[in-house]
């Protein structure tokens, strides 16, 4: 049976380097990376963590794309619950919570967004775990009072914080990336979308900030 879903697995991806080819599909690549924030931040310098999605056959540069998460301790592919429930039983309207949950389906829509980005215009993207989620060094607690090796002092979080996670996440993708320095695109959900023109606003206001 192993080998039999071994083989299924070959020619599984087999089928789909034949489709990429055949669609013009730009191949792929993930790369987990780390770096540091910028040590000015209000809530301590922490070590950013994310994984860059790109396409492997761009020769010239491309344009870079940089997620921002909603509210709340969000990982870097905005994972997200959805609840699917049988509306059969009672209108939902009345009473919700006495439908039947029939399945939960985890979403990542981060991660399908830039994939899809990268395979139809090979576009480099960025996705990083924001400050406000717990880290390993922590125990997997946050860290309310002190800055201790990579936990963040959430009291001291602002706005500001995050631009400056999203202008580093910038500055590391010009830096290790072909992104057209130029060509930036900033995509948020929820909270970043109100945190996206402060990063341009932040950009184009201060050109020590090495972005080129």
């Amino acid at each position: 049976l192993k080998k039999q879903n071994e083989m299924k697995t070959v020619i599984i991806l087999f089928l789909a380097c034949i489709i990429v080819q055949v669609l013009g599909l730009h191949p792929l690549r993930f790369d987990p990376v780390a770096f540091p924030s910028n040590p000015n931040v209000g809530s301590g310098q922490i070590t950013l963590r994310g994984t860059v999605v790109s396409a492997t056959d761009v020769k010239d540069t491309t344009t870079g794309v940089v997620f921002i998460g909603g509210s709340g301790p969000t990982k870097r592919f905005e994972t997200t619950k959805l609840q699917l429930f049988n509306w059969q039983a009672t209108p939902p309207i009345q009473n919700p919570n006495i439908c039947n949950l029939t399945e939960e389906l985890l979403i990542e829509p981060f991660l399908t967004l830039s994939v899809d980005l990268s395979i139809f215009l090979g576009y480099t993207s960025m996705l990083i775990d924001k400050r406000s989620c717990f880290y390993p060094e922590c125990n997997n607690m946050p860290c309310d009072s002190t800055v201790t090796q990579n936990c963040v002092n959430t009291s001291m979080l602002t706005p500001t914080d995050y631009v400056l996670d999203t202008i580093s996440s910038i500055e590391y993708l010009v830096k290790n990336y072909n992104v057209n320095a130029s060509n930036i695109v900033i995509i948020g959900h929820s909270e970043g979308v109100s945190i996206a023109p402060l990063v341009a606003n932040a950009i184009n206001s201060n050109p020590s900030l090495n972005i080129t």
